[in-house]
């Protein structure tokens, strides 16, 4: 559902970032969205972010895993989707001890925490977060990432919009060609 305020909440002890860097992180994620993003402590959160096992996680947030996921996979996200293609619910976990590079438990928080937010595109680099390959030992957001994240949240960017459609809607942006040299 479209909202300006999003609310998140741990659970779990925060891993792989400092309460500065996921601060940081946050910030430049509501700029570049339009979207005030505020941690919550209440129940009435609209994103859970859970470190931990995946079948406690699967419990807590009622998401339906396949068991060979908890042998194979070190983190899940869930998200629940209304008729008009707008994100409901949306929770992420990631399994700290099953994730033994700092790196890549950074990278899967932060471009997971993305994805739940919508943005599930990928990018032929390997220094963005959204490598089509996955983890590639890079962790931070780039230039190129922002401007895909910010492109996303355009006005005329709406959810359930066809391929066909996402296209004609990127044509009508009319700055697209300062937007591709804007310093970010």
């Amino acid at each position: 559902v479209e909202k300006d305020t999003l609310k998140y909440r741990f659970f779990g002890k925060l891993s792989f970032v400092s309460r500065k860097e996921w601060n940081k992180f946050m910030n430049e994620v509501a700029e570049l969205t339009g979207i005030s993003i505020l941690e919550s402590k209440d129940n009435d959160s609209d994103i859970v972010v859970y470190f931990g096992r995946l079948n406690k996680y699967s419990k807590l947030v009622n998401a339906n895993i396949p068991a060979q996921a908890y042998v194979n996979f070190n983190y899940w996200s869930n998200r629940r989707i209304n008729r008009a293609n707008e994100i409901t619910a949306a929770s992420i976990c990631i399994a700290p001890l099953k994730t033994p590079v700092l790196n890549e438990g950074v990278f899967r928080l932060k471009r997971e925490f993305l994805k739940i937010l919508g943005i599930v595109g990928e990018i032929d680099d390997q220094y963005s977060i959204f490598s089509k390959d996955g983890f590639t030992g890079y962790k931070n957001v780039s230039r190129k990432d922002k401007r895909f994240i910010k492109l996303h949240y355009q006005d005329a960017i709406q959810p359930g919009l066809s391929e066909y459609s996402l296209r004609g809607a990127i044509e009508t942006i009319p700055t697209i060609d300062e937007f591709a040299v804007e310093k970010l």
